[in-house]
């Protein structure tokens, strides 16, 4: 019984051990910079995409100003990868109309990060995209943003904010312990907030037309609200 019962544990705590090691690798990498296959004069990394553009990869984290250009070696710019500015002490990042997409933690943990200006094309503010932005009071959302994904600016510096027309889901605590947020304003009627998505915000008033999807999560979760005029 013995004999039987030692490989079976044996089977049972490597497994467990290949699962956790697994587990601990995906949490450690999702939020990692993707290496760039090339640089240019600024510091600012790029990998050449499929189609023929370039996704920007990284960038000099200790720049006090980063420019993205349009294009670079005849290639442009179309998209922003996963953390590729996270923990940048850049005070102001400009970005080219050619963006059409950034992904999750793209700025995450900037927290000198006061001034940036969003591309009209971008359609998502990935995951934990602002987080611990702290420096960053206001920001300008795309009106063709649609989503506002979980953990979104969870932390950062906002005092207000307006979700656009189109957006049509904010996601759980994507406005989380934003300590400073004093407004937030709705265009539209039928925008969907998840559960907590304004968690440990205290100070916070949503803003948002009568009869809004917006004022009722407010009213039903105690949020102070007012209905727009």
């Amino acid at each position: 019984m013995k004999k039987l019962i030692l490989p079976i544990l044996l089977a049972l705590i490597t497994a467990f051990s290949m699962t956790a090691c697994g587990q601990s690798e995906k949490t450690t990498s999702y939020a990692q910079p993707t290496q760039p296959s090339i640089t240019d004069k600024s510091g600012t990394g790029y990998n050449v995409q499929d189609d023929g553009t370039l996704t920007v990869a990284s960038a000099d984290k200790k720049a006090e100003e980063i420019v993205v250009p349009e294009s670079f070696q005849g290639k442009k710019v179309t998209k922003l990868a996963k953390s590729a500015f996270k923990m940048c002490k850049a005070e102001k990042i400009t970005l080219p109309e050619s963006v059409k997409s950034i992904d999750d933690y793209t700025f995450a943990f900037c927290r000198d990060l006061k001034e940036i200006k969003l591309p009209s094309k971008i359609k998502k503010i990935g995951q934990n995209c602002f987080a611990g932005c702290s420096s960053l009071k206001t920001l300008k959302l795309p009106k063709g943003i649609k989503t506002i994904d979980i953990f979104a600016f969870d932390g950062s510096g906002l005092e207000s904010i307006t979700i656009p027309e189109a957006v049509k889901t904010v996601k759980s605590f994507a406005f989380a312990e934003c300590e400073g947020l004093r407004e937030v304003i709705f265009e539209g009627k039928s925008t969907e907030i998840e559960e907590k998505a304004f968690r440990d915000s205290d100070s916070v008033t949503i803003t948002a037309p009568k009869g809004s999807a917006a004022l009722t999560y407010a009213e039903d979760n105690n949020i102070s609200c007012k209905a727009k005029k």
